[in-house]
């Protein structure tokens, strides 16, 4: 083979490397943190409202990901979703849902908001997304005749407590909370016991049981 042929398949062997060698460098800085996704969402582009019924799934997918909920099947998320999403919140900015409030009015207590799950995502944490999503839902309910919000906790469920207890707090709001569900109450189910947390959103049933205590 001349030396000019071997020559130039050198160099085109050397182009191909280095174009090779940028178009990776140039997906690696394009790429993280993963196609430009923030790690931590923006409070400010964030926005609250009622779940829609093709959210199920994207709410299931959701629990799944917060750490101690327990999932349930989608089916049950869709019921949520269109029968119960008066009382049901969801956050979400560009990139998706990242938090959700799933409750409901008791039929024998229909002052009242019962939240059965509350999750925010890990990119949605350390905002106060939490406290926010239930002063949205509070807010939206209390002109319906809604004065109580209640949810039961498990002992082991320390973020919960806190922040339904720091809910209560800054509001200035009385909480109680008294022996709810016992073990026995699930069954054969590994399930801890758990307390009802009943806070009154109004200053007049706050006034109200605190007189009664």
């Amino acid at each position: 083979m001349h030396p000019h042929t071997i020559l130039g398949i050198i160099v085109r062997i050397e182009i191909i490397l280095i174009v090779t060698i940028c178009v990776g460098l140039f997906r690696i800085v394009t790429k993280s943190p993963s196609a430009g996704e923030r790690l931590t969402a923006d409070p400010a582009a964030l926005t609250l409202r009622n779940p829609l019924p093709v959210e199920a799934a994207d709410v299931k997918a959701l629990i799944e990901r917060c750490v101690p909920l327990e999932p349930n099947t989608t089916y049950a998320y869709l019921l949520f979703c269109t029968h119960f999403t008066e009382t049901c919140l969801v956050a979400e900015d560009e990139q998706g849902l990242l938090g959700c409030i799933i409750g409901y009015r008791p039929p024998t207590k229909p002052d009242a908001i019962f939240v059965w799950q509350i999750g925010v995502d890990e990119r949605g944490r350390g905002l106060g997304l939490g406290s926010r999503m239930l002063e949205a839902l509070t807010t939206q309910l209390t002109p319906q005749g809604v004065r109580y919000l209640e949810a039961t906790v498990a002992p082991s469920n320390t973020a919960s407590d806190a922040l339904f207890r720091r809910y209560a707090a800054k509001r200035g709001l009385l909480l109680e909370r008294t022996a709810y569900f016992e073990e026995q109450h699930f069954g054969g189910d590994e399930h801890e016991a758990e307390f009802l947390y009943r806070i009154g959103l109004t200053a007049a049933t706050t006034e109200k049981e605190t007189t009664e205590q």
